[in-house]
């Protein structure tokens, strides 16, 4: 399934309407529990920078992606959910296939890593 919305997204097919939020929303959410935030790029990616504070780690390109952030969620689709990539592209695709699975209130963090970093917001690093 994951390789067939990939391809759609690639061709042009794949255009759902995802809402942003922004780096700084995303922290102060992450901090009251009010939003659920994923890092989505790949582990070499956290290595380098790290992932945003309080943020889980799975990866889009993961075969088992949709499964995790069900675990993750509690199974609860109504559960707010912020993706975060390196620019925001990767976290858009995710975001659409969790709409795709019935999440309703999932987002796009906007900028991504990239943004997050050039507001010299927090991180965490896989030794933390």
């Amino acid at each position: 399934m994951l390789k067939a919305v990939l391809d759609a997204f690639r061709s042009g097919r794949g255009s759902a309407t995802i809402p942003v939020i922004t780096v700084t929303d995303a922290l102060e959410r992450t901090k009251t529990g009010d939003v659920l935030l994923i890092d989505v790029r790949e582990p070499d990616e956290w290595r380098a920078t790290g992932s945003p504070r309080g943020s889980l780690r799975v990866a889009l390109q993961s075969p088992d992606f949709v499964n995790q952030i069900r675990e993750y969620s509690n199974h609860r689709k109504e559960l707010p959910i912020a993706l975060c990539c390196r620019s925001g592209l990767r976290g858009k695709k995710a975001a659409e296939l969790l709409v795709q699975d019935g999440f309703d209130n999932v987002s796009n963090v906007e900028g991504g890593m990239m943004k997050w970093v050039s507001e010299d917001l927090p991180v965490d690093h896989e030794s933390e």
